[in-house]
């Protein structure tokens, strides 16, 4: 700023100026403190602003206006989707700057967040997500960008609801120009260590592989059975009696294996 500053020697001057107020954008590049910024308005007549996207103007102590940040006239980023959109006119009546905010009709944006906490498999979170979306989104206009945040804690594993999956879903109720999907899930495990502490390690295994098992919408009902047919098949592998082509048939044929093995 003091260069800047000195280097003037002119009257009635504008400055194009990249730069933005920490006070209005409180990011860390690209932005200067109040303070840094008000020896401009001894030099300049009218400084315009840049960087942030949010519109605002600047004033002295004395609340004398000297510099705007027209933000911009389009929704770039999301959290965008509250500020006023447009730019400045300014008019120039006997050496004074006039600046006036006009504004522009920006494209529609919209952040949604959906918590889907507490369901039991895929199936009934996306039930749950389509009555949201149904509400959330009835109005929100043509081609909009559309942030989806999905919060909660389930009982399937939070990779069932891919990005696909969900974008597909947003396309139901509505035809983003861009859509942008963050999946915040996490997974509800049944049983605590505090539990397990006294129990052998045999029925540690069967829990963990319960748990892990049932983490999946298309395996549920079936974690005994499943449980049972990977205790199986480690056993084999640790005795090394099949390989390869054998482990295959024993998971294509599980009920068979799993039979042949209790005979065993």
């Amino acid at each position: 700023m003091p260069r800047i500053c000195e280097a003037v020697t002119t009257r009635n001057n504008i400055l194009l100026f990249h730069v933005g107020i920490w006070t209005y954008s409180p990011v860390e590049i690209g932005n200067i403190k109040p303070e840094e910024a008000l020896p401009l308005a001894d030099c300049f007549d009218y400084v315009a602003l840049g960087h942030g996207h949010k519109f605002y103007t600047v004033s002295t102590p004395d609340g004398r206006p000297y510099a705007f940040n027209p933000g911009s006239p389009e929704r770039v980023n999301f959290g965008e989707e509250g500020y006023d959109k447009g730019y400045w006119t300014v008019k120039v009546e006997d050496g004074k700057y006039i600046p006036e905010f006009r504004t522009t009709a920006p494209r529609p944006m919209q952040s949604v967040t959906v918590s889907v906490d507490g369901a039991d498999d895929v199936e009934h979170a996306m039930e749950t997500l389509k009555k949201e979306l149904a509400d959330k989104l009835h109005n929100v206009g043509e081609k909009p960008l559309i942030q989806l945040k999905v919060t909660g804690r389930v009982r399937f594993h939070p990779f069932e609801l891919g990005r696909e999956r969900l974008r597909r879903l947003l396309e139901e109720f509505v035809d983003p120009l861009h859509c942008e999907i963050k999946n915040h899930l996490s997974l509800v495990t049944g049983s605590g260590f505090e539990e397990k502490e006294h129990r052998n390690l045999a029925d540690i295994e069967r829990d963990v592989l319960r748990e892990l098992i049932g983490t999946n919408s298309d395996w549920k009902g079936k974690e005994a059975e499943l449980v049972s047919v990977a205790l199986t098949i480690r056993d084999h592998v640790l005795k090394g009696d099949i390989e390869g082509e054998e482990l295959l048939d024993l998971l294509s044929g599980h009920h068979e294996g799993t039979k042949d093995t209790r005979n065993s």
